[in-house]
């Protein structure tokens, strides 16, 4: 059985590099057991991730690994789902926040007794057409804005100045509906107030937000957490609280479990997966349909590849 580690260079501060001989025989040695043979390929720009992932699946790899953070696994993911294969994914937890890893580390200490794997959800997107995976999180409205501009930002002044003026010129730019219309598992379309959308497979985001306390990786399902249009004030508060309290204020929004969502809009609204924006749709879209598809694949334990 191969396997393949997909390797964002950029990752631990850029030393995630393959002429790192340290720390690949490290993670080699955990491997061995699993796999006969390991092979790394390095990322070399944006969305290169995808077209090895799916290449490798397409090759006949028993397991691909994503070693980065949510975007390097966002794209290893997508690989993987575009392919008609299903190996094994993998996680090597090497971005800032990881959020997907702690989801998957909760997952394990209540996972069924299967020595190498646990079963994953998988949410299946379309934006205006096209069609996205995600592992966390899908999110619609201000958060999304949010980190469009955070994005911006940083690119100028670096991921940890760009997040002041990012937030800053988020909460300044937003102008987009604040209703929209919202059907939960083929209930019929109903108009509802949103100044946010979180749609999680985690039960944390955004670095230990806990927007979807009740939500797991292994559930059959997503939930969602629709905040309303609120000041800032009250968002403040709310948002604090998610952090501090480790649990929203469930009197502030409306929470739900969902294998089905579809969102429509007025007109278009910011939207982006696993904490990546969506290039295809710039970043916006006005029509999104998003579906569960329950332990599609198989991850492997994180206690498997702990550092």
């Amino acid at each position: 059985m191969k396997g393949l580690v997909i390797v964002n260079p950029h990752a631990r501060s850029g030393l995630a590099t393959i002429e790192h001989a340290a720390w690949q025989e490290t993670i080699a040695n955990r491997l061995r057991p699993l796999m006969d043979v390991i092979d790394w390929s390095e990322t070399q720009h944006p969305n290169h991730a995808v077209a090895l992932a799916r290449q490798a699946a397409e090759a006949g790899y028993g397991y691909i690994l994503a070693a980065g953070g949510d975007g390097t696994i966002s794209e290893v993911l997508n690989g993987i789902m575009s392919s008609s294969k299903r190996p094994v994914f993998g996680v090597l937890p090497w971005g800032s926040l990881n959020d997907f890893y702690r989801a998957l580390s909760l997952a394990e200490s209540t996972a069924k007794p299967d020595p190498q794997t646990l079963p994953l959800d998988i949410g299946r997107a379309t934006f205006d057409g096209v069609e996205r995976y995600a592992a966390l999180s899908i999110s619609i409205g201000l958060a999304s804005w949010a980190e469009y501009q955070y994005q911006l930002a940083s690119r100028n002044l670096g991921r940890v100045f760009g997040l002041p003026p990012g937030i800053v010129s988020a909460l300044v730019s937003y102008r987009f509906p604040r209703e929209i219309s919202l059907s939960i598992d083929g209930d019929s379309p109903r108009q509802v107030p949103m100044l946010s959308l979180a749609i999680n497979n985690s039960p944390t985001v955004a670095g230990g937000s806990r927007l979807t306390p009740d939500a797991a990786v292994d559930d059959d399902h997503f939930d969602l957490c629709l905040i309303p249009p609120m000041s800032l004030l009250r968002l403040g508060e709310l948002l604090i609280g998610s952090y501090v309290n480790r649990e929203v204020d469930r009197r502030m929004v409306m929470i739900r479990r969902a294998s089905q969502i579809t969102v429509m809009a007025e007109k278009p609204l910011p939207v982006h997966v696993d904490g990546e924006m969506i290039p295809d749709v710039g970043p916006l879209a006005q029509s999104i349909s998003i579906s569960v598809l329950p332990g599609e694949l198989r991850i492997l334990r994180p206690s498997l590849l702990q550092d």
